[in-house]
């Protein structure tokens, strides 16, 4: 069984994933339920969970600040559950941190299970959450890979190349290969840094040295040429600025 803790200061939502996790997830053993971060802090010290679902933004403090309290515990692994707030969903996204959109559907609640059981959170993603929740430009960036996650510095990001269902990220320190599309990246990604000059590429701007209109490419700063398809000429010359 895996021994697991409510923390959501909405008894609404607090019952609703209590009814769900009773009637599709009988691995599950709900050990306790806690409205604000006091009261979770000293079920997860008496009861010591395997799981907790943790709700991002609550009175008295956040998640995160429970996160802070306990971190240098053997603490629990955390699903995170999130009202519909767009900053704070691509933040989870950006992290590469699982999250569940309140109300929680059977179906994403029992894929959120299964990957706990086959994966960590990782102290190092949950800083980076926590960075990206509190800036609005993000610096890094946590990519999944087949192996698991690789944080990306977007500073040292040249662009990213598509590879059917999987994406390239072109860095000055080498490759990286992601297990999502392009285009699930392009949705999070600064529009006004990165651009998607061609469907297979998406190009920090800052790393661009010169357009080369006759054979339709860009040149970076490290001499490697990127394709630009027609129909995204204007959008990029554009954001370049380019009279």
């Amino acid at each position: 069984m895996i021994r697991s803790l409510i923390v959501d200061d909405e008894p609404r939502a607090v019952r609703a994933l209590e009814i769900t996790l009773e009637r599709h997830c009988p691995e599950i053993e709900l050990v306790g339920i806690a409205n604000n971060i006091e009261e979770a802090f000293q079920l997860i010290v008496a009861q010591n969970p395997d799981l907790i679902f943790l709700d991002i933004n609550m009175p008295k403090g956040t998640g995160l600040d429970l996160l802070e309290r306990i971190k240098d515990t053997e603490s629990a692994k955390v699903i995170f559950t999130t009202a519909h707030e767009e900053y704070a969903i691509k933040a989870f996204r950006l992290s590469a941190i699982d999250y569940l959109l309140k109300p929680v559907g059977k179906e994403e609640l029992i894929i959120a299970i299964n990957r706990f059981k086959e994966t960590s959170t990782g102290k190092e993603r949950m800083e980076l959450l926590s960075e990206l929740l509190e800036k609005k430009n993000p610096q890094r960036m946590a990519i999944s890979t087949l192996d698991g996650f690789h944080i990306i510095d977007l500073d040292k990001l040249l662009y990213l190349s598509s590879e059917k269902n999987y994406s390239n990220f072109h860095t000055t320190e080498g490759i990286v290969l992601a297990s999502k599309s392009i285009g699930e990246f392009e949705k999070y990604m600064d529009p006004d840094r990165f651009i998607r000059v061609h469907r297979s590429y998406i190009v920090n701007i800052d790393k661009v040295r010169s357009y080369d209109k006759k054979k339709g490419v860009l040149i970076l700063h490290n001499q490697q040429t990127i394709e630009v398809s027609r129909n995204r000429k204007e959008v990029l010359l554009q954001k370049l600025k380019v009279l």
